[in-house]
C-alpha cells in the first residue's frame, strides 16, 4: 500500500496525450496506397494482358485460355495480399510470367498489335487531306498487310516466330516521282531534227518525242531502278499478284493450297518474264548485228570514198555508232535477266523470290519507260511541211563545174515552164505557129478524134462457147477483168520483191557485212491472229516459184487458173519489202555503198522509181484498189436502189424469205458474195436464231420446223435377202435420234433468193433495168459507161496523117504502127493486112492469116512516099507527086461484127484520093516519064467503091489487124490510159505523194493536192553544199489542168526530170567536194 508523506507537497505531473503526426501518416499511407494501386493496375494489366490478349493465331488463344482457368487459384490468393510491398507483387507477377515466357505467344501479341497499327495507318493515309499523305495509299499496301497476316494465322510455330512483324509499304506513283525527276534536269532534256518520211515522202520535223525517250530512261534508270522505295512497292506488287493468283487458283479448285498456288504462279511468271525476256533479247540481237553490220560498212565505204568532216553522211554514222553502244548495254542487261531466269531454283521460297525479282524488274522497267515515253511527249512536235512549187536557180559557188550544172538544171526548168506556157496559149488559141496559122484551129482541122460506134469495135458479153449473149454477167465480168489485172500485178509485185531482196540482201537475209549468207531468205509478215508467220525461200527463184504457184479450179478441160494461192502473201510481203527498200533514208543508213556508191546506186534508183516513181507498181497498187473500190460503190449504190424488187415484189415466196431474216447478198466491204459464201451465212444465221423458217406458198417438202430443224437419218449397209434369194449387203436409213438443219430445205430457199436479187441487181447493172451507168472495172478505169445493156462501145482513135502539116499525134500513131508491124516481122508472128471489109471474112482467124497483094503493095508505096516525104526530099512539083496524107485510124479492140469478144486490135489506114490518083500507072504528061504502080481498078478498090451493089466490100484503105495480147499502142486496150497521178491522189483522198530519194538527203519531194480551186504542187529541193549539207528551198505552184488529166501526168513527169537533173548535179558537187575534204 501507498506511504504518503504528511506535510510533503503533492507533485502532480502535467501529462499531455500523444497526438499522432497524421501529415506523416498520411503521407505514408498515401505512399502505400499508390504503391499498392501502382501494382494492382498492373497486376491487372497482367491479368487483362492475358484473359483480353489480342491474339491472331488459334492456338495462342487457346494457350491463352487454358492459362487464364489455371491462375484463377492464384488469383484469389493475390487478392488477399498487400500488393504495396514489393515480395507481394513480386509473387503476383510470377503467376503470369508463363505466359509471357511463350515465345509464340508473345510473337502473336506483337504481330497483332503491328498489323492493326499499320492498317490504321493505311486508313489515315486514305482519308488524309494532305495530296503528298493521299498519294501513299494504295489497295495493293492493305492487300499485302492482310495476306501477311493470313500467313501468319496459317504459319507452324515455327515459321510463325520466324515471321517478321508486317509493314504497310507506300506506293512510291513511279510515273509521277519518274516525271518529277526528269523536270527538275538542268537543262531539261530536248532534242530537235529533221528526218526523212515513210518511203522518203517529205521531211518530218521532230522535237523531243522518240528523239529523247532514251536518253530520259537511262536518267529514270541511274535515279530509280535500284532506289529502295521503288524496290520494296513493287516487291509488294509482285507479292500481292502472287497471292491472288493463289486464291482465284483455289476457289477455282485447282489448288489445293496456298504455297501450291504460288509455286504455280512462281513458275508461270518466270516462264511468261523469261519468254518476254528472250523476244526482247533476239529483237535486241538482232538490232545490234544490223547496227554492228552497218557500222562495218559505214567504215568500208569511209576507205573508199572519204567523208566530211560534219557531213551528214559523217552524222549518220556517228549516230550509228552511238546506237550500237546503247543497243549493246541493253542486250547485256537483258541478258542478266535470262541468266536469271535459266537459274531454277529447288525450293518453293527461292521460286517465289526469283519470280518477285524477275516480275519486279520487268514492272519497274515497263512503267519507267511509259514514264519516258510520257515525258518525251511533253512539246512534242510532228510537223510534215508541205512545200511549195518551183526550183529557184542555186548558185554553186565552189568552182565552175558547179556553176555550169546548175546552169543546166536552170535551163531545164526554163524549158520545162516555156511548155507549159506555150501549152496552155496553144488551148487558148493565143499562139501562131510558123505559118501564120491557128493552133485550136488546126488541130480542128487536122481532124484527131476518139469514136465509138463501128460494128466492128462494139464488144457484147459472150457465153462459154463464144455466142453471143443478151444476158451479159456484169458481175462475173468485173470479176474477170480484176482477176486478169490481179494477176498481172501480183506477177508485177513478186518480181519488184525478188529484184528489191537481191540488192537488199544478194546472199540472204542472214548475211553480215563480214559473212555471205546462205541463200536462205526469210521474211515476217503478219498473219490473221495478229501475230506474225515466217515466210522462207532458200533462193529468190524459189521465193518467186512459191509465191506465184498458180491455184487451179476445175477438173479436166475445165480447169482453170483463178489466181495464186499465195497472193494474200504476195501483198504482204511486198508491202513489207517495197517499204524498207524504198526507205531510201533507212536503207543508207544500213549499207551506204547501195545508195551512194556509184557502182550499185543505179541499180537502186532504178528499182526505186518502178516501185515508188511516177505510174509505179505502188500507184498500180493504188489503181486498182481504188477503181475496183469505184465499182463496187455502184454495186452499192444500185443494189439498194433496185433490191425492193425482189423483196418487196409480187413473189409472195421472195418476200417471205427474206422477211424471215434470210441476208443480202452485199457483203460489208460492198463485194457480192458466192452462193457458197451465201450459204455459209444463212446457215450461221439460223443457228444463230436470226433466221426462221418461213411459210411459202405451194409445195414446200422440206421441213415445217421454225429453226429449219429435223430429224438425222444416217444410211446403214445389211446383210439380208430377199424372200428366198440369197444374203446380200441391204441399205436402210436409221433415225439416230438427233436434231439437225435440214440443209436440202436450207439450200433450196437460199438459192431462190439469192438467184432473184443476184439477177436483179445483174439486170441493172447491164441497163437492161433502170437508169444507171453500166460500169464494170474496164470502163472504170478507161473512163467510158453508157445505159445500153450488155454493149461496151471501144474507143477507136482517128488521126489525120500529111507530112505537109506538123501533127504530133498522127506521126505518133505512125510511129507506133511501124513499130508494131517490125515487131510483128522480127518474132516471125502473124498479122493480116488486106484491103476491104472486116466482115469479108467468115471466120476470125483469118483476120490475121491475110496478106492481100493489093494491101500490101499500096502499103509499102505510101511507108516509102511518107518517109521520103519527110525527110525533105520531096519530089518536084513537076513530077506531079502529092503528099502521102492519110487517115490514121488505131483499134485497140477490133473484130468481126458478129463476135461479141474482140480478140484483135490493128490500124486502118485510108489514103487520100489525090495521093491514090498520084500513084496510078500511066505517064507524065509533063515530062514523058513512066508512073504509078496502081492500077484504075485498084485503087478504086482502095478507095472502097464498086460495081456490084451486094459486094459488101465498102470500107476503104488498108487495114492491119494482129492479136490485142501483142499490141505495143500506148492506148492498147491493156495500156488505155487512166492517170497514174489521179490514181494515187483517189486512194490518198486528195493528194499524192512523190520523192526523187538519194541516200541520206532526197534531192526533192512533192505532194500533189487536189482542192476545189484546183490541182496544185508543194516541193521541198535539196541543192548540195560545200561542207556536205543540203540548202532546201520550198514553193508552190497550181497546176494548168489544160490539157486535163493526160496534161497532170506530163508535167508531174517534166518535174520529175527535173529533179532527176538535179540529183545528178548534187552527186558531180559531192563527189568534187568529197575528193578535196573528206577523209577516209
Amino acid at each position: 500500500m501507498a506511504t504518503y508523506v504528511k506535510g510533503a507537497q503533492q507533485y502532480t505531473p502535467d501529462i499531455k496525450p500523444f497526438t499522432p503526426d497524421y501529415k506523416f501518416l498520411s503521407a505514408v499511407l498515401e505512399t502505400r496506397q499508390d504503391k499498392y494501386d501502382t501494382n494492382f493496375k498492373a497486376t491487372n494489366e497482367l491479368y487483362n494482358k492475358v484473359v483480353y490478349a489480342d491474339l491472331s493465331r488459334e492456338d495462342t488463344k487457346e494457350r491463352r485460355d487454358q492459362y487464364a482457368e489455371q491462375i484463377g487459384p492464384h488469383l484469389e490468393k493475390i487478392s488477399g495480399m498487400d500488393l504495396s510491398l514489393a515480395q507481394n507483387v513480386n509473387a503476383a507477377k510470377s503467376v503470369f510470367a508463363p505466359f509471357f515466357d511463350d515465345d509464340l505467344t508473345v510473337k502473336d501479341i506483337v504481330y497483332t498489335s503491328n498489323y492493326k497499327d499499320q492498317m490504321k495507318h493505311a486508313e489515315r493515309l486514305r482519308n488524309s487531306p494532305s495530296e503528298d499523305m493521299n498519294e501513299r495509299y494504295w489497295d495493293i499496301g492493305e492487300q499485302g498487310l492482310n495476306y501477311r497476316m493470313q500467313d501468319f494465322v496459317n504459319a507452324s510455330s515455327e515459321q510463325a516466330l520466324g515471321m517478321t512483324v508486317p509493314k504497310y509499304v507506300d506506293d512510291v506513283k513511279l510515273f509521277k516521282l519518274a516525271t518529277e525527276i526528269l523536270e527538275e534536269m538542268d537543262p531539261n532534256l530536248s532534242m530537235k531534227m529533221d528526218r526523212p518520211g515513210p518511203n522518203g515522202n517529205f521531211i518530218i520535223t521532230e522535237k523531243n518525242g522518240r528523239l529523247i525517250t532514251g536518253a530520259a530512261l537511262q536518267t529514270l534508270e541511274g535515279a530509280l531502278l535500284n532506289d529502295p522505295r521503288v524496290q520494296r512497292a513493287y516487291a509488294e506488287r509482285s507479292f500481292v499478284q502472287s497471292r491472288q493468283f493463289a486464291d482465284q487458283g483455289i476457289q477455282a479448285g485447282r489448288f489445293s493450297n496456298v504455297e501450291q498456288g504460288q509455286q504455280a504462279w512462281a513458275s508461270e511468271t518466270i516462264g511468261r518474264i523469261t519468254e518476254i525476256n528472250n523476244k526482247r533479247i533476239e529483237e535486241t540481237g538482232q538490232e545490234l548485228t544490223q547496227l554492228e553490220n552497218a557500222n562495218v560498212r559505214w567504215s568500208n565505204y569511209k576507205k573508199r570514198n572519204g567523208i566530211i568532216e560534219g557531213s551528214d553522211d559523217d552524222n549518220v554514222m556517228k549516230e550509228n555508232l552511238s546506237a550500237a553502244e546503247a543497243t549493246q548495254i541493253a542486250l547485256d542487261k537483258l541478258k542478266g535477266i535470262q541468266t536469271q531466269g535459266n537459274n531454277q531454283p529447288n525450293t518453293i521460297d527461292g521460286s517465289l523470290n526469283q519470280a518477285y525479282s524477275m516480275l519486279m524488274n520487268h514492272n519497274i522497267m515497263s512503267d519507267l519507260t511509259a514514264a519516258a515515253q510520257s515525258y518525251s511527249a511533253r512539246d512534242q512536235e510532228y510537223l510534215i511541211r508541205e512545200n511549195k512549187f518551183a526550183l529557184n536557180d542555186q548558185q554553186f559557188q565552189q568552182d565552175l563545174a558547179k556553176m555550169k550544172a546548175n546552169q543546166i538544171n536552170h535551163l531545164a526548168r526554163i524549158k520545162y515552164k516555156a511548155g507549159l506556157d506555150e501549152d496552155l496559149a496553144r488551148k487558148k488559141g493565143e499562139l501562131i505557129n510558123e505559118n501564120g496559122e491557128n493552133d485550136p484551129l488546126i488541130e480542128l482541122l487536122k481532124g484527131n478524134r476518139t469514136t465509138r460506134g463501128n460494128t466492128n469495135t462494139i464488144e457484147v458479153p459472150v457465153n462459154s462457147d463464144g455466142e453471143v449473149s443478151q444476158n451479159a454477167d456484169m458481175i462475173q465480168r468485173t470479176a474477170s477483168q480484176f482477176l486478169e489485172k490481179d494477176n498481172a500485178l501480183a506477177v508485177n509485185q513478186v518480181d519488184k520483191i525478188t529484184r528489191a531482196l537481191k540488192l537488199l540482201y544478194p546472199t540472204g537475209t542472214d548475211a553480215t557485212a563480214d559473212q555471205m549468207g546462205t541463200g536462205i531468205y526469210e521474211i515476217e509478215i503478219p498473219n490473221n491472229t495478229g501475230g506474225t508467220d515466217k515466210f522462207t525461200a532458200n533462193s529468190l527463184d524459189e521465193m518467186s516459184s512459191l509465191l506465184l504457184d498458180p491455184k487451179i479450179e476445175g477438173k479436166g478441160e475445165d480447169q482453170q487458173m483463178v489466181g495464186y494461192i499465195n497472193r494474200d502473201a504476195i501483198n504482204s510481203i511486198y508491202g513489207f519489202v517495197s517499204t524498207g527498200f524504198t526507205n531510201t533514208a533507212d536503207v543508207t543508213r544500213l549499207n551506204p555503198e547501195l545508195t551512194l556508191g556509184s557502182d550499185q546506186r543505179t541499180q537502186y534508183d532504178e528499182l526505186y522509181n518502178e516501185i515508188a516513181g511516177l505510174n509505179g507498181t505502188n500507184t498500180q497498187v493504188n489503181a486498182l484498189n481504188t477503181f475496183i473500190t469505184g465499182v463496187h460503190d455502184n454495186y452499192a449504190k444500185v443494189y439498194e436502189s433496185t433490191r425492193g424488187n425482189v423483196v418487196d415484189g409480187t413473189d409472195a415466196n421472195l418476200v417471205s424469205i427474206y422477211k424471215s431474216g434470210f441476208p443480202d447478198i452485199l457483203d460489208a466491204d460492198k463485194t457480192i458474195l458466192t452462193q457458197d459464201e451465201y450459204l455459209n451465212r444463212v446457215v450461221e444465221g439460223i443457228r444463230n436464231g436470226d433466221i426462221t423458217n418461213p411459210d411459202l406458198d405451194g409445195w414446200d417438202d422440206g421441213t415445217s420446223d421454225k429453226g429449219y430443224m429435223t430429224d438425222e437419218v444416217k444410211v446403214e449397209i445389211y446383210k439380208g435377202r430377199s424372200g428366198e434369194g440369197p444374203i446380200v449387203d441391204k441399205v436402210r436409213t436409221v433415225n439416230t435420234g438427233r436434231k439437225v438443219i435440214d440443209m436440202k430445205a436450207v439450200e433450196s430457199e437460199a438459192k431462190l433468193i439469192y438467184d432473184a436479187l443476184y439477177t436483179n441487181l445483174n439486170a441493172a447493172l447491164s441497163g437492161k433495168t433502170g437508169d444507171f451507168e453500166v460500169r464494170d472495172l474496164d470502163s472504170e478505169i478507161y473512163g467510158y459507161s453508157g445505159n445500153y445493156s450488155d454493149v461496151v462501145s471501144n474507143n477507136s482513135y482517128e488521126r489525120n496523117f500529111n507530112p505537109m502539116v506538123k501533127n504530133e499525134l498522127a506521126e505518133k500513131e505512125v510511129f507506133q504502127m511501124i513499130t508494131q508491124m517490125n515487131t510483128l516481122d522480127a518474132e516471125g508472128r502473124p498479122y493480116g493486112m488486106f484491103a476491104g471489109s472486116i466482115d469479108q471474112f467468115g471466120s476470125s482467124d483469118q483476120l490475121t492469116n491475110t496478106k492481100s497483094e493489093i494491101a500490101v503493095k499500096a502499103f509499102n508505096i505510101w511507108k516509102d512516099d511518107a518517109a521520103l516525104w519527110l525527110s525533105n526530099k520531096r519530089p518536084a512539083v513537076s513530077t506531079g507527086q502529092k503528099a502521102p496524107a492519110a487517115k490514121i485510124v488505131y483499134m485497140p479492140v477490133v473484130g468481126l461484127s458478129e463476135d461479141g469478144e474482140k480478140n484483135f486490135a490493128g490500124y486502118r489506114i485510108v489514103f487520100s484520093s489525090d495521093w491514090l490518083a498520084s500513084k496510078r500507072i500511066g505517064t507524065n504528061t509533063a515530062n514523058s516519064s513512066e508512073i504509078g504502080a496502081l492500077t484504075g481498078e485498084e485503087i478504086k478498090f482502095l478507095q472502097g467503091l464498086t460495081n456490084d451493089e451486094d459486094d459488101p466490100t465498102t470500107d476503104s484503105g488498108v487495114f492491119f489487124l494482129y492479136e490485142q495480147e501483142i499490141d505495143q499502142n500506148t492506148k492498147s486496150d491493156k495500156n488505155t490510159y487512166y492517170s497514174f497521178v489521179q490514181a494515187d491522189i483517189s486512194k490518198n483522198k486528195g493528194y499524192a505523194d512523190y520523192t526523187v530519194a538519194d541516200g541520206n538527203q532526197p534531192t526533192g519531194k512533192y505532194r500533189i493536192v487536189q482542192e476545189k480551186g484546183g490541182y496544185y504542187v508543194y516541193s521541198e529541193t535539196y541543192t548540195y553544199q560545200e561542207g556536205g549539207t543540203y540548202l532546201k528551198e520550198e514553193n508552190t505552184t497550181q497546176i494548168d489542168m489544160a490539157q486535163g488529166l493526160e496534161g497532170l501526168d506530163k508535167q508531174v513527169l517534166n518535174w520529175q526530170n527535173v529533179l532527176f537533173n538535179l540529183r545528178e548535179q548534187n552527186r558531180l558537187a559531192k563527189e568534187k567536194d568529197v575528193s578535196v575534204n573528206g577523209e577516209k
